[in-house]
C-alpha cells in the first residue's frame, strides 16, 4: 500500500501511513462516506474528495443530492375478517356434525357396551396426629412396607422414553420398558413397546402431521409353565395408545396405528386415527382397559390373531385462552378373535367435554 503523500509503501491494513503519518481513508467532506487512497470522488455521493486537483476546477458541476423516490403502492385489503369468518363457519360445521352424530349414537348404540374401568387399583390414604414426626412416621412405613411384602409378587419395570425433532420437519417419540419379576413360584419376563415417527408440514395450510405408529405389549406363550409373559400395564387408561374407545387394555396387544393431525390455527387441532389390533400370542386371553381378563383363549389357542380396526376422529378449540372444547367419535370394527369369542358386536362411542380453565393469582 502506496502513501499518496509521500509515496512510502506500507504493508496492508494500516490506517496511517508509517513515514508521514498521513491517512489512508479519505472522508467525504459532504456526506462522510469511506474512500480508499487514490480516489478522486467519493463513491457514496460523487463529490469531489480533498486533494483532488478538480476539485476546485469549474468544469465539472457540483454533485446534486438524489432526489427522493416515491413509490405508489395499492393499499391491500385487510383480509383478517374473512380469515376470521371462515374459520367460524369450519368450527360451526364441525360442531354441527358432532352433534348430529351424537344423536345417532344415543338411537343406535346398545346399552352397556362401555367397558369397565379402574380395576385391580388400590389406593390407601392415613392420617398421622399432630404429634408426629419423622422417626414416628418411619416407624409405621416400616410396618405398611412389611405388609405389602408378604404379597406373593415382586415385579419391578425399568424402560426409557424419547421425544425428539429431527431435521427436514420429521419427528420421532416413543418408549421401550421391560418387567422382571416373580409371581409366587413363577418368574416374570415381559415387555412393552409404543414407537412413534412422523413428518409435519409447517409450511402447509392447516399444517398436516403424518405418524406412523407400532404399539405392543408381550402376552403369555404358556411354553414355559414357571414364566409369565404377560405384560402389566401399569395404568388404567390406554387412550394413549388405543383411541378413544378404549376396550382393550395394554397387556398381550400389538397395534399398527396412522394419525394424521391438522392444525388450522394455533387454538383449532383435528385428529383422525386408523389402527389395527392384533394380539401378541395367541395363547393369551384378551384383557380390557382395567387389565382384568375379558375372556381367554380356548385349549388350542386362537385360530387368528385378528382382534380388530378402530378408527378415531377428535377436535380441540380454546376460546380465548380460558373455554376449551373438545368432541370425539370413535367406531370399533370387530376381528375373528371377538366375533369366534362370541363379543362381535360393532361399537361407536362419541364424547363432548367442556373445560374452562382459569389462573388463581397470589
Amino acid at each position: 500500500m502506496r502513501c499518496a503523500k509521500c509515496e512510502t509503501e506500507n504493508r496492508d491494513g494500516r490506517k496511517f501511513c508509517a513515514k508521514c503519518g498521513s491517512p489512508f481513508v479519505r472522508r467525504c467532506p459532504q456526506c462522510s462516506a469511506s474512500n480508499e487512497p487514490g480516489e478522486d470522488f467519493c463513491g457514496e455521493c460523487g463529490g469531489a474528495l480533498p486533494g483532488n486537483a478538480y476539485a476546485a476546477s469549474d468544469k465539472l458541476p457540483p454533485a446534486k443530492a438524489a432526489a427522493p423516490e416515491i413509490r405508489i403502492t395499492q393499499e391491500q385489503p385487510d383480509t383478517s375478517t374473512s380469515i376470521d369468518g371462515e374459520r367460524k363457519t369450519v368450527t360451526a360445521l364441525f360442531a354441527a356434525a358432532v352433534f348430529v352424530s351424537l344423536a345417532f349414537m344415543y338411537l343406535h348404540t346398545k346399552a352397556e357396551l362401555a367397558p369397565e374401568e379402574d380395576q385391580g387399583v388400590l389406593f390407601a390414604l392415613t392420617k398421622a396426629p399432630q404429634y408426629a414426626n419423622i422417626d414416628y412416621m418411619d416407624g409405621f412405613s416400616d410396618q405398611l412396607d412389611t405388609a405389602f411384602r408378604a404379597f406373593p409378587e415382586t415385579e419391578a419395570t425399568f424402560g426409557t422414553y424419547w421425544d425428539a425433532n429431527l431435521p427436514h420437519g420429521f419427528d420421532t417419540s416413543g418408549t421401550v420398558d421391560l418387567q422382571r419379576g416373580a409371581y409366587s413360584n413363577d418368574s416374570i419376563h415381559s415387555g412393552a413397546a409404543i414407537l412413534r415417527a412422523g413428518y409435519g408440514a409447517e409450511k402447509l395450510p392447516w399444517k398436516p402431521h403424518l405418524e406412523g405408529e407400532y404399539d405392543y405389549a408381550t402376552g403369555n406363550r404358556h411354553t414355559n409353565p414357571l414364566r409369565v409373559g404377560t405384560y402389566d400395564q401399569q395404568y388404567p387408561s390406554n387412550h394413549n395408545a388405543f383411541g378413544l374407545v378404549d376396550l382393550f387394555g395394554f397387556q398381550n396387544i400389538k397395534q399398527d396405528r396412522v394419525n394424521l393431525s391438522f392444525t388450522p390455527d394455533r387454538n383449532f387441532h383435528l385428529l383422525f386415527q386408523g389402527g389395527s389390533l392384533h394380539l401378541a400370542s395367541v395363547q393369551d386371553g384378551v384383557y380390557n382397559g382395567g387389565g382384568i381378563r375379558q375372556f381367554s383363549a380356548p385349549a388350542g389357542g386362537f385360530a387368528h390373531d385378528d382382534l380388530g380396526s378402530e378408527f378415531d376422529a377428535s377436535a380441540k378449540y380454546i376460546f380465548h385462552r380460558s373455554i376449551v372444547v373438545q368432541a370425539g367419535v370413535g367406531h370399533f370394527f370387530p376381528g375373528s378373535v371377538a366375533t369366534s369369542s362370541g363379543h362381535g358386536a360393532p361399537l361407536t362411542l362419541g364424547y363432548f367435554q367442556l373445560t374452562y380453565r382459569f389462573r388463581i393469582s397470589k
